[in-house]
C-alpha cells in the first residue's frame, strides 16, 4: 500500500466499472474519486504510522 500513488489511483479509478460492477455504496459520481484519494492517503498514512512504531492492525471488514 505504501508504494501505491495518488496518481496511480486516480488512472486506474473507473467510474462506469465501479457503477456497473454494483461496488458497495455506489452509485458513484465525479467527486467520490476526491473521497477516496482523501481517504486513501489518511489509510495510508495510519498503517505506515503503525508499522513504523511496530505496531500491529486488525481490520474487520463486513
Amino acid at each position: 500500500m505504501a508504494e501505491l500513488t495518488n496518481v496511480q489511483l486516480r488512472e486506474n479509478f473507473n467510474l462506469k466499472d465501479m457503477n456497473s460492477q454494483g461496488v458497495y455504496s455506489g452509485p458513484f459520481d465525479e467527486s467520490a474519486l476526491d473521497y477516496l484519494l482523501e481517504n486513501f492517503q489518511k489509510i495510508k498514512d495510519f498503517y505506515i504510522n503503525a508499522a513504523r512504531s511496530n505496531n500491529a492492525v486488525v481490520t474487520y471488514l463486513s
